[in-house]
């Protein structure tokens, strides 16, 4: 499905209310799976870094649930 949307032009920089991208709720959430297709295109990997109106990665969501 996650690759049908990238291939659809889904933009995966997009945020929700909370400063959230794909990316983050995929490691937040364990999906392995998605966080490598997601890092896979240019423009989700430059936003790996990115922190959530949180504070928080991608990483740290991932660590932080013990993903």
């Amino acid at each position: 499905m996650v690759a049908l949307l990238l291939q659809g032009g889904h933009n995966p920089r997009l945020r929700d209310s909370e400063g959230r991208t794909s990316l983050s709720w995929a490691a937040r959430n364990g999906h392995l799976g998605v966080v490598e297709l997601l890092l896979a295109t240019s423009d989700a990997s430059e936003a790996s870094d990115v922190c959530d109106y949180s504070g928080r990665s991608p990483l740290s969501w991932a660590a932080g649930n013990g993903h």
